[in-house]
């Protein structure tokens, strides 16, 4: 039964279609609307669906996988075919395709998995966020219901079969209406599944809650429900509505077999927008329409052969001379007019264009005018148009549809040929300012009875010649006078005593009045003057290399528009805001207060800008990274847009890309850059948005960017740059570098301490020395002194023992011949010690000597004090007699200091020196060996350096071994010094 109705249904389409064309044609209006085509690679171009997360950058879904679209670059992120997007959580995206759902962090560009189970939900068609509940509408396996907050899954079956296709969700108060192949179904509140009974395929739904009815898209038409009566009715017959979205302005946008209708619900008019073959920025790209999506005013639409993109309700209605004036001639317009009629004017520098409803008409040499370059277009208080050309000003004859020119001489024989300006005073004078023939007056009345020829008589301003000798442009306030542009600067001319008073010395390029203000451009750079005060301001605007084209005045703000874009002026704050980048400047420029729009004109164009009640300023205040790439290769891993600090990997070749994802405005938008707080600004040109750095140095620097040529820091957005230093100045390595300095430091420091220690050292045995040294002078001094007196009584003593003839008295003095004795042979040794440095210890004076009867002979001199002492010196030679070449002083003071140093060590009453003389072949060996203590063995390599004292007494200088080894080193032989053996010595 439901078979034959559905078959009775299309039996009724069928005949109905035929009569949709003459309804459409009736209903529809088809105009060329300006769409933005986004070019994607030909597999993927397919597109499904967008979506357009938090930041603004746009997501689109394909038959061959995900992309990206940041208004100059589209990048593919994912491979699959993907039918639907969604709000999947922060920063990330819930993805539907052939295989299922996923989720995608856009953060760290990877899948995630925020819940724990996903079942396995087939082809994807559909997902739609409600409320906390996320709908995922498939192929054939039904609607499964995600419920967001406890991530618990729901799955509704539809009472069709398995291959039902569902193509939309839609809430309506508290059900939620499912749009699928085999008709409308819904889910109440309670759970429960219901079939609405629309027996058509349902692929679209919107529910319109101001007018409480729900909008339902067919295969055959537009069906619209009223929720409150239930009752339905259709609306469009005759094609297929695939999509249903609603715009801001109350229209609805529906996909159909006819490409894009508009449909307004009030008088139920529709106009189609389709695809046009020979205009490429005109219509859309296939009448395939797979989704409609607004983002604001922006519209959105994905078909299969790429994505349109175009504004809803445009600020800019632009259209070419040629479709205005039907011709192919071109003009740079420098004056728009719109007169009492609402006839628009076009002056250039190739004439005029007159454009009315009904009509349009270009006026150039040839046409009408004997000059093309028109410099005004002036109407004036009996509604008569006038023209400034270059041969002089001519007006407009309505009834013959032509322009009569006047010729203006004065007495001087110049004339009014280049005229610049024309203004009509109260009196009903025609002020006409030229180009090196001064100003003109006349009366307009006069003018007009003429032939067309009028001799003015003596100017009034003969006396300001150098001022008025060229206008280029006058501005009339409202006490009557003109403010003047002219060859000196600015000039104010009273129109009632005819006086000229030069106020400002300058250079003019354009200048607006707004009540008191007069805003005037010079170069490019923006100046205030104040005509109540006589004050010139400089207002810090400055374009740098651009310049002001024009200015417009409406209301209490006056447009601005420059090389750098479209600013505007608050009055009487004087606040300078930036409003939106062009394409192409506006060269001239009306403001028609009834439209509530400004009327520009450029080079061969012409624009509409709509002003709303309320200006919303262009926002310049976050530029975003999107892209970066080092030697021609994408940093993997890294979404730069959600990174305020970037780790680049060499610094070489980088290659920055910026979005501000304005996307209507991303051909014309220009950015500013530099490197660093105190670098200088870079400009992009003008629809660019690629930084190129060959070389960033290691470190972190700051990338400031923005789009706002004034670079208010509100409008700056700040990243930092990190490029990492080489592996030899990575911390550890500075690490390393600053303990092998300290270590470096350490060892110097302490070799410098060493050395200072030594030199320390070195001076203080130098004085121990030097202290010596004068001991031993005043000994040897003294010595010398003791010796002379010594002699005087060693001499009577040898008398006196040889004439003694008491033997006791003999003994006594013999006793005293004997210290006496001893005495001098200290005196010698000390002098011998003197001798010794003076003569450098370096000289023999060898004789032939008996060693053994030297060596007994100075034992003999110890005899007195060894009986005395009881130590007992005994002397063995293996040979009776040794005879040697010898000095034979020099080995006297060889023994005596031995015999001397062991006398001082060995004991009383028990002490023994024995002293043994040899000779084997040509070696001959003394051996002194005592009983004494002995000497420390770490002391003995040291017991004959000069002043060492042994830690075994206290007595002593130490030279006197130190003489024994240098005499006997002279003699060529060696002594060595044993705890067991004695004193050694080797000839």
């Amino acid at each position: 039964m439901v078979k034959l109705l559905r078959n009775t249904y299309l039996l009724f389409w069928v005949a109905f279609i035929a009569t949709f064309p003459l309804i459409a044609s009736q209903a529809s209006v088809l105009y060329p609307t300006h769409f933005e085509k986004i070019a994607l690679p030909y597999e993927a171009n397919t597109v499904e669906c967008t979506f357009k997360d938090s930041q603004g950058m746009i997501w689109l879904g394909t038959r061959r996988g995900l992309f990206t679209y940041d208004g100059y670059n589209v990048r593919k992120q994912l491979d699959g075919n993907i039918h639907a997007i969604a709000e999947g959580g922060e920063n990330s995206l819930c993805i539907g395709s052939d295989n299922g759902i996923f989720w995608y962090d856009i953060k760290s560009l990877r899948i995630i998995f925020p819940y724990k189970s996903i079942p396995k939900v087939g082809d994807v068609r559909v997902l739609e966020n409600i409320g906390k509940r996320l709908f995922v509408g498939t192929k054939s396996e039904g609607v499964f219901c995600l419920n967001r907050t406890n991530g618990k899954w729901s799955n509704y079956k539809l009472a069709s079969n398995d291959n039902d296709i569902v193509f939309a969700f839609e809430q309506v108060g508290k059900d939620i209406y499912i749009a699928h192949y085999s008709g409308l179904s819904r889910i109440s509140h309670s759970g429960a599944i219901y079939d609405e009974g629309v027996n058509d395929n349902v692929y679209a739904l919107w529910y319109d809650k101001a007018r409480s009815s729900l909008w339902i898209g067919t295969e055959h038409g537009l069906i619209c429900k009223d929720m409150k009566n239930g009752f339905a009715k259709e609306v469009i017959t005759g094609t297929t509505i695939n999509q249903i979205e609603p715009s801001p302005t109350g229209e609805i946008h529906l996909s159909s077999e006819y490409g894009l209708t508009i449909f307004n619900p009030s008088d139920r008019s529709t106009k189609t927008i389709c695809h046009y073959a020979n205009a490429f920025n005109k219509g859309l790209p296939s009448n395939t329409i797979h989704q409609i999506k607004f983002y604001g005013d922006e519209l959105w639409i994905t078909t299969d052969r790429g994505v349109a993109f175009a504004q809803s309700s445009p600020i800019f209605n632009t259209e070419d001379l040629q479709s205005l004036s039907k011709s192919s001639a071109g003009n740079v317009i420098s004056s728009v007019y719109v007169d009492s009629d609402h006839g628009m004017w076009f002056g250039g520098d190739n004439g005029v264009l007159h454009v009315t409803k009904n009509s349009s008409k270009w006026f150039k040499v040839g046409t009408g005018l004997k000059k093309s370059k028109v410099r005004k277009i002036f109407e004036d208080r009996d509604n008569d148009i006038w023209i400034a050309t270059d041969a002089s000003i001519a007006r407009y004859d309505k009834a013959h549809d032509k322009f009569s020119y006047y010729t203006l001489t004065d007495p001087l024989g110049r004339n009014a040929n280049w005229a610049y300006d024309i203004y009509e005073d109260k009196h009903g004078r025609l002020w006409v300012a030229t180009y090196m023939s001064g100003l003109f007056v006349v009366d307009k009345k006069k003018l007009l009875t003429s032939n067309g020829f009028v001799k003015t008589g003596v100017s009034p301003f003969s006396a300001f010649e150098d001022i008025t000798s060229a206008i280029y442009q006058f501005i009339p306030d409202a006490s009557g006078l003109l403010w003047a542009n002219t060859i000196k600067g600015l000039a104010c001319i009273n129109t009632n005593t005819m006086s000229v008073s030069l106020k400002k010395e300058m250079y003019i390029d354009n200048m607006v009045l707004h009540g008191h203000v007069l805003w005037i451009d010079v170069q490019g750079k923006l100046y205030r003057y104040d005509i109540r005060k006589n004050k010139l301001e400089d207002t810090k605007f400055q374009l740098g290399e651009g310049m002001i084209h024009s200015f417009v005045k409406e209301n209490q703000r006056i447009w601005m528009s420059t090389s750098a874009g479209l600013f505007y002026i608050d009055n009487p704050s004087g606040e300078i805001n930036p409003y939106k980048s062009l394409g192409q400047p506006f060269t001239a420029g009306m403001y028609l207060k009834e439209k509530g729009e400004i009327l520009w004109g450029g080079e061969d164009f012409v624009c509409h800008q709509f002003l709303p009640e309320e200006i919303r300023q262009q926002d310049n205040s976050k530029v975003y990274i999107t892209n970066i790439t080092e030697n021609s290769e994408t940093i993997n891993g890294l979404n730069p847009r959600f990174c305020p600090v970037i780790t680049l990997n060499t610094g070489n070749d980088i290659l920055i890309e910026l979005a501000t994802f304005d996307y209507d405005n991303k051909s014309t938008e220009t950015f500013f850059y530099k490197i660093g707080e105190d670098g200088e600004w870079h400009a992009l040109p003008s629809g660019t948005n690629r930084i190129a750095l060959a070389h960033m140095a290691s470190g972190t620097h700051q990338l400031i960017v923005t789009t706002d040529p004034e670079y208010h820091e509100r409008n700056l957005s700040v990243y930092k740059l990190t490029v990492p230093y080489p592996w030899y100045l990575r911390w550890w390595a500075l690490t390393s570098y600053v303990m092998m300095l300290a270590a470096i430091v350490y060892i110097l420091s302490s070799l410098y301490k060493r050395r200072q220690m030594a030199k320390f050292y070195q001076r203080e045995r130098e004085r121990v020395m030097a202290l010596t040294q004068q001991k031993i002078d005043f000994f040897v001094d003294m010595s010398h002194e003791l010796k002379t007196p010594l002699s005087l009584i060693t001499a009577p003593l040898d008398r006196l023992i040889d004439d003694a003839a008491n033997a006791k008295l003999r003994d006594g003095l013999r006793t005293i011949r004997a210290n006496a004795a001893k005495l001098n042979s200290l005196i010698r040794r000390i002098m011998d010690l003197k001798q010794l440095e003076i003569e450098g210890e370096s000289r023999l004076l060898s004789t032939r000597i008996d060693l053994v009867a030297l060596i007994k002979g100075c034992a003999d001199e110890f005899s007195d004090i060894s009986r005395e002492r009881q130590v007992t010196i005994d002397v063995q030679s293996s040979h009776a007699t040794i005879l040697m070449y010898a000095d034979s002083v020099k080995m006297q003071m060889i023994m005596r200091n031995i015999l001397s140093n062991a006398m001082r060590f060995v004991p009383d009453k028990s002490g023994k020196i024995d002293i043994r003389v040899s000779k084997a072949s040509e070696k001959i060996s003394i051996d002194v060996v005592d009983n004494g203590p002995g000497v420390k063995h770490s002391e003995l390599s040291k017991l004959f350096d000069r002043h060492f004292v042994g830690s075994n007494t206290t007595t002593g200088s130490g030279i006197g071994l130190s003489i024994v080894k240098k005499y006997v080193e002279l003699h060529g032989g060696n002594v060595k010094a044993r705890n067991e053996g004695g004193i050694a010595i080797n000839h």
